[in-house]
């Protein structure tokens, strides 16, 4: 509950329900009943529940909350380990009414574009066919619906098949913070996705290895979460996950960074291939 700008905590069943919870701007998180995988968000005066995986949902039904701004997330029963998650089904470019299917992504949004400092995280993998190149998660997205094209943000990309990751302060690429080797990955597999945002610094792990760690541009400075798939085709995403900066900071201390030299690189040569490659597409 919200009382003006007071947050009031009401016990749930068992007493064991707790609550997340925006106060302003803030995103407040704490886990709820046997696991970690639910959310509450205040948008406003208004107390939005996003349930677990192991909720039960109808199979093709949209996950609660999240407001899709291109492409098609459906629920899925994949079984295993798993469940039910969420996947987008869209493979190919569909009939559109205005620009934003152009941009070639299927994109999903939650929260608000007030949240500043804020924790993503999401368990994602390629469809087993028909698949996408990529996914991504995202924070402080600005823009969306017709204007997706030209939304800024913070936008952590991974593209298991060719095992780098790119960075961008949006949506398009056209502005790269960072690029590399993920390493190691199986590339129809898992995969762990981690973002946190927090003031001008921006930090990302894959399966728990620290990738980056970026300044930000001093506009990038709020919006939405988000998460999507970098071209059309299948993508399956799983235990989302939102919290405080704070929260996601002792996440990261946890970390450890496996930075070797042979690595760094990989990171470097792939870079300067990239950057070339950028180069030659801009020449006339």
């Amino acid at each position: 509950m919200v009382d003006g700008s007071q947050v009031l905590h009401v016990p749930g069943t068992r007493d064991s329900r707790q609550l997340y919870m925006v106060d302003g701007s803030q995103v407040l998180h704490v886990p709820g009943t046997r696991d970690s995988r639910q959310l509450y968000m205040v948008d406003g005066s208004q107390v939005l529940h996003v349930p677990g995986t192991r909720d039960k949902y109808s199979e093709h039904a949209e996950a609660y909350n999240f407001a899709q701004q291109t492409g098609s997330f459906e629920v899925k029963d994949i079984g295993g380990g798993h469940g039910k998650v969420m996947r987008q089904m869209v493979k190919r470019i569909p009939v559109y009414w205005c620009g934003a299917e152009k941009l070639g992504m299927a994109t999903n949004y939650i929260g608000s574009h007030k949240w500043k400092d804020i924790y993503v995280e999401v368990d994602a993998r390629l469809g087993i066919e028909n698949t996408t190149d990529g996914y991504f998660i995202a924070a402080r997205v600005n823009s969306g619906g017709c204007w997706l094209i030209d939304s800024t943000g913070i936008f952590f990309h991974v593209y298991p098949q060719s095992q780098r990751y790119v960075v961008s302060d949006n949506i398009a690429q056209a502005d790269i913070l960072k690029l590399g080797s993920t390493g190691e990955i199986e590339a129809s597999g898992w995969n762990n996705l981690k973002l946190l945002v927090k003031g001008k610094y921006a930090t990302g792990s894959l399966n728990d290895n620290i990738l980056f760690n970026v300044t930000l541009p001093t506009f990038k400075t709020q919006g939405f979460a988000g998460l999507g798939t970098s071209s059309w085709g299948m993508a399956d995403f799983d235990n989302f996950k939102l919290k405080e900066s704070q929260e996601g900071e002792i996440i990261f201390n946890r970390l450890k960074s496996k930075i070797r030299g042979d690595d760094i690189g990989v990171n470097r040569k792939f870079e300067e291939e990239l950057i070339k490659r950028i180069k030659i597409s801009d020449q006339p």
